[in-house]
């Protein structure tokens, strides 16, 4: 895809955002380019000699591998040719090697040599010469050059060495600036008529994005006036009325596509396509096709997923005829990312993962078969010591054909028994062997051409339930299914004509609101908080002990701060500060905290004990297992509003959704005794939702609720809904589709540092936004 970039050469600025890249894609840019003067970019008369773009590290050394020095002219011989050395030998093995060869020591001088900066400072004799030398047996990875820079200095010739890795990425183009494609003109529908219906020819005008020049559109020898490329319909339309007569409608039904209803004196006519000439334009586009499907590039990416590495584009430009000056016009970062694909997937078999592989029974190829298409592997091959080369091509087929042509020179195409031999190794590899001779570097270029296998024989073939690896036990299992699921349906069940089942069922919560303790001198609750008495009733504390608790008195005790009482037997608890008086029961507790005593509620088997007058059941519903078919899907939702009025603390409560078992009455003679309730099982209860909520004197408005879906017969699966979070509530999920659903507040508790805590507490159940309050089963 190619992607417009606008680059300001003053300010060698620009504001594309590079994507991310992918290595084996490739990036092609269209340069558009500007200049600032008096403040007002302007477009540059540039005459464009070359362009190259570059991407990879800024002067990167090697990362390992060998190298030689070869002096003088080729041929190289052990005369004029260093031993090979390490990518970074010391100054003085360098040295050593150079002045091993006694013919250039003899003619430059000894050389000495240092290392600054990654660079070889090399200076033979008293430096009298400049010393020819080229780097040679290159075996540097990742792919790297030798570059060789000799300059003088106090009239001595000092030559530097320096090797930097090459490009990731490169391309380098010649020519002048491209222009982007000129608008077109297509027919969409042709006109005709048909008795009285009559149709219009309609054309579409097509301009393509990047189009900055004019245009003008013609038909016969008649032209429009010029047109912009930004020229809306109403401008399109005036000009063709203008130039070819009243008979033309212009819409744009998407961007840069407009279409041309032909009516009038065209109306029912097949006209054909109108033209469009381009007229004046600014300068075109410097348009470069950077590959990234290099070795190099691959060889960055292996050691991390994706690197970030500089573009570089340099162009050579006259302006407004000036002489030739290089310009860097780009530099920004890319990243470039590791691919999910590679090519060698195109040529594997098709893997049906679904089904795993397992012993076949293949059929032969009978007279029917046909071979037919065409995959093709192209490898290069040749290194001036080697006669044979083994080529893996993974198209999994004996069937294949090997060519070899020339890679370079007449591109000749050699001949099979003189010039090489090939043999079929496997079904995934073949052997090419030179007859002539070891071929040099990159010499021959081999195809492998093989023909896939349509399996169009075996129309008709007929395979047994044995011939299938576990259809049978699946079949069984299907069928054990369907029998049980049938022993679920009543006999001979139907409807009368047009009734239907419903497709939902719903258990509705009437919505329920309190202020804790608030009622007139009647006895009737107090809703309205302005109606609330002055003094505000006790808020009471959660007692913490590890005391063994002492058995509680009769008559009862006085009132003792964080004291806790075992009560011996049911026993009625005088109220206080607007708490009602509740009764104890056996076995049970009761708690103080200085002002009062009242019933406490321990916390499972932990130290701590709540305040039994706090606590709220906010609904309780029974669920059996005809409402709750196999396949449904319980929901509940609601919300809970909470505050406290005119307190001197901040106060705690917490919330539970719970299920618990519905137990029947199991003893004595069913023949005897009927269906009876034994129990719910509270006492077992399992949370599916448990959240702390702390009031104050702000109006808060929570949203909770639970979903439980059932699976199977006696599979369930749950979910708690907190706000708008999902959590998993599968630890609480029922254990039969026989339970009941209930909501509490209990565990409530006020600050430790309260003092004579007061408040009115405010709860109110209401309905969610997006359903009623109650439980749908779907």
């Amino acid at each position: 895809m190619k992607q417009l970039i606008h680059i300001n050469l003053t300010t060698k600025s620009t504001d594309w955002q590079p994507p991310v890249l992918t290595f084996g894609e490739s990036l092609t840019l269209a340069l558009r380019f500007t200049k600032t003067i008096n403040g007002n970019d302007v477009d540059p008369n540039l005459s464009l000699s070359s362009a190259k773009a570059t991407i990879g590290l800024v002067d990167t050394p090697p990362g390992g591998g060998k190298f030689a020095l070869q002096f003088g002219a080729d041929p190289g011989t052990p005369a004029n040719t260093t031993a090979e050395l390490s990518h970074d030998c010391a100054p003085a093995q360098l040295a050593a090697a150079i002045n091993a060869l006694s013919s250039i020591v003899a003619t430059y001088g000894t050389v000495t040599a240092k290392k600054v900066n990654g660079s070889w400072l090399l200076r033979f004799g008293n430096g009298a010469a400049e010393v020819p030398f080229k780097v040679v047996d290159n075996s540097l990875w990742p792919v790297s050059f030798g570059r060789v820079m000799a300059r003088q200095f106090d009239n001595a010739w000092l030559h530097e060495l320096r090797f930097v890795q090459a490009p990731a990425a490169f391309v380098s183009a010649t020519g002048g600036l491209t222009l982007p494609d000129p608008p077109s003109i297509s027919v969409i529908k042709s006109g005709g008529a048909s008795g009285d219906y009559v149709w219009d020819t309609i054309q579409q005008l097509s301009i393509p994005p990047d189009f900055r020049g004019s245009y003008r559109i013609k038909k016969g020898f008649q032209r429009t006036a010029l047109l912009a490329p930004d020229a809306g319909t109403d401008e399109i339309q005036a000009a063709l009325i203008a130039a070819f007569g009243n008979t033309f409608i212009v819409t744009l039904p998407f961007s840069y596509h407009f279409y041309i209803d032909l009516g009038g004196d065209y109306a029912g006519l097949d006209v054909p396509p109108m033209e469009v000439e381009a007229a004046e334009a600014p300068q075109g586009d410097l348009v470069l096709t950077i590959p990234l499907d290099r070795a190099e590039l691959a060889s960055l990416l292996r050691a991390s997923t994706s690197v970030t590495l500089p573009l570089e584009i340099r162009i050579v430009a006259m302006e407004d005829g000036g002489a030739p000056q290089e310009i860097v016009a780009l530099y920004t970062p890319v990243t470039i990312q590791r691919p999910l694909a590679f090519p060698e997937l195109e040529e594997q078999p098709t893997i049906d993962w679904l089904r795993f592989p397992s012993p076949t029974t293949y059929l032969s190829v009978g007279s029917g078969a046909m071979l037919t298409g065409e995959k093709i592997k192209a490898v290069t091959v040749g290194d001036a010591s080697h006669t044979s080369f083994a080529i893996t091509h993974l198209f999994a087929s004996s069937d294949v054909q090997v060519f070899v042509k020339e890679n370079g020179g007449a591109r000749r195409q050699l001949v099979d028994g003189t010039d090489f031999t090939a043999t079929i190794d496997t079904d995934s590899q073949v052997t090419v062997t030179a007859l002539t001779g070891a071929p040099a570097l990159d010499a021959w270029r081999i195809m492998i051409v093989a023909a896939k296998e349509i399996t169009s024989w075996v129309d008709g073939l007929v395979l047994g339930m044995d011939h299938i690896t576990g259809l049978e036990d699946a079949l069984a299992g299907f069928d054990a299914r369907i029998h049980a699921l049938e022993n679920l349906l009543p006999g001979n069940a139907s409807l009368p004509a047009g009734l239907t089942p419903a497709d939902h069922f719903i258990i509705q919560i009437p919505e329920a609101s309190e202020i804790l303790f608030a009622r007139d001198t009647s006895g009737v609750p107090i809703t309205d908080p302005a109606k609330l008495p002055a003094r505000a009733p006790y808020l009471l504390p959660a007692i913490d002990t590890v005391s063994t608790p002492s058995t509680l008195a009769d008559p009862l005790p006085a009132p003792s701060t964080g004291t806790l009482y075992a009560t011996a037997a049911a026993t009625l608890i005088p109220g206080g500060g607007h708490v009602r008086s509740s009764i104890a029961p056996f076995p049970g507790f009761v708690g103080s905290d200085g002002r009062m005593l009242y019933p406490v509620t321990r916390s499972g088997t932990k130290n701590s004990y709540f305040p039994t007058p706090f606590e709220r059941t906010l609904f309780e519903v029974a669920i059996n297992d005809v409402m709750f078919s196999s396949g449904t899907v319980l929901t509940c939702l609601f919300k809970l509003a909470l505050q406290l009025i005119n307190a001197n603390t901040e106060a705690q409560w917490m919330l539970a959704i719970e299920q618990a078992p519905i137990v029947g009455e199991t003893s004595g003679d069913p023949d005897t005794f009927d269906a009876n309730l034994y129990s719910v099982d509270w006492a077992t209860a399992t949370p599916l939702l448990l959240q702390r909520l702390i009031m104050t004197s702000a109006l808060e408005t929570h949203g909770f609720g639970v979903t439980i879906a059932r699976t199977g017969d006696t599979t369930f699966t749950a979910n708690a809904l907190k706000y708008k979070r999902v959590f998993n509530a599968n630890a609480g999920v029922p254990a039969t589709a026989n339970f009941a659903l209930r909501a509490r507040l209990f565990n409530f508790d006020t600050k430790n540092s309260a003092t004579d805590a007061r408040g009115w507490v405010s709860w109110a159940l209401q309905a969610p936004d997006n359903g009623p309050l109650g439980i749908v089963i779907t």
